[in-house]
């Protein structure tokens, strides 16, 4: 019976040695490692402070050294948006579009404006790009086409920003002379020589009616060296004014980066800004956006039909909910109801189709 005792007491100490794990054994550890692996595996490595870590799952996890952000942090994406008119080289005649254009629901409108333009039978170089930045398209690029009295609009944006370093006011008054007069577009030839017009005189007309007067009035005040190096520097070289005071030959890419650079004079509130803006809205002649109901716009037509420098021709500002520039340069000598027609199809598939 004694010994009977001794050994069931013997297999009850044994049993409860046995039930007992030591805290720091393999068991534990593998159990506590598990754990760490499945935390690591919910945090971001390459940045705690935009990792979705909760207070619970350090805890649990036994992380004491990482520290969930403020919740008034914010997190700001500074990376730089993609520059879509940097993308737009020298090419022919096929359509190249860029950025949400690519989109398969774009397909068909672009395939029917190439149709468009490769049926033309002048020369045609057109882009378009919307102010957002998300779409562009060119065609024909590496065409360099007269522009005509285009180039005033950017003349005219050299001349207010000399205004806004002091060089003249809207006030500053200009003797008229017989040097400045060009037959042409405008009303200013008329007026005897000797008439004194005042600077907002001379730029509204030669921007709202394509006065040919004003604009050498204009490019005799400020000067043909410092415009030309200023539309260079800004990344337009073609419209350049040499060695007369027109452009000869002018890209489609660089009167979008001009017509850019202008809605960013609009848009910084420019000293002239709301001035440029009427003179550009309020205009006689209108050719790309005519046939688009109720269009308000911001442009410069060019038109030439004699002599060998032909062009009929239109760049701008299309406002609307998404703005955009458009710029159709072409050498026909216009207008005509080919032309007419010619412009409406482009820019009906470009306004309701592309850029909608």
């Amino acid at each position: 019976m004694k010994t009977i005792c001794a050994l069931l007491g013997f297999v009850l100490i044994f049993s409860l040695l046995a039930g007992c794990v030591p805290k720091e054994s393999p068991l534990s550890q593998s159990s506590e490692t598990e754990s760490n692996l499945s935390a690591e595996e919910k945090v971001d490595s390459t940045s705690i402070a935009e990792s979705e870590v909760t207070s619970d799952t350090v805890e649990s996890s036994e992380v004491s050294d990482i520290t969930p952000p403020p919740e008034s942090s914010e997190i700001i994406d500074d990376t730089p948006k993609e520059d879509l008119l940097s993308y737009i080289n020298s090419h022919g005649r096929d359509i190249y579009f860029y950025g949400d254009l690519g989109k398969a629901e774009y397909d068909s409108a672009i395939a029917d404006l190439e149709n468009v333009l490769d049926g033309y039978d002048k020369n045609v170089s057109m882009v378009a790009y919307s102010l957002d930045g998300k779409k562009a398209l060119s065609y024909n690029t590496e065409e360099r086409i007269f522009p005509a009295s285009m180039i005033k609009v950017a003349y005219a944006f050299y001349c207010f920003l000399e205004m806004e370093k002091g060089a003249a006011t809207l006030a500053t008054e200009m003797v008229y002379e017989e040097k400045h007069y060009e037959i042409g577009t405008g009303d200013m030839q008329y007026s005897p020589i000797g008439t004194s017009f005042d600077m907002a005189t001379i730029i509204s007309k030669t921007l709202s009616i394509s006065d040919n007067v004003g604009y050498l009035m204009m490019v005799d005040y400020f000067g043909r060296d410092g415009y030309n190096k200023w539309i260079s520097d800004l990344g337009a070289p073609s419209l350049q004014i040499k060695p007369t005071v027109w452009c000869l030959s002018a890209s489609a890419k660089d009167w979008a980066v001009v017509w850019r650079e202008i809605n960013n004079y609009f848009e910084k509130d420019g000293l002239y800004a709301e001035f440029f803006y009427n003179c550009c809205t309020d205009t006689a002649g209108n050719f790309a956006t005519a046939c688009i109901e109720n269009a308000n716009y911001s442009h410069k037509q060019g038109h030439q039909r004699s002599g060998d420098w032909h062009s009929y021709s239109d760049s701008g500002i299309l406002w609307k909910k998404n703005s955009y520039i458009y710029v159709i340069l072409t050498d026909a000598p216009g207008p005509s109801s080919y032309e007419e027609k010619f412009f409406a199809d482009v820019m009906t598939i470009v306004d309701k189709q592309l850029f909608e």
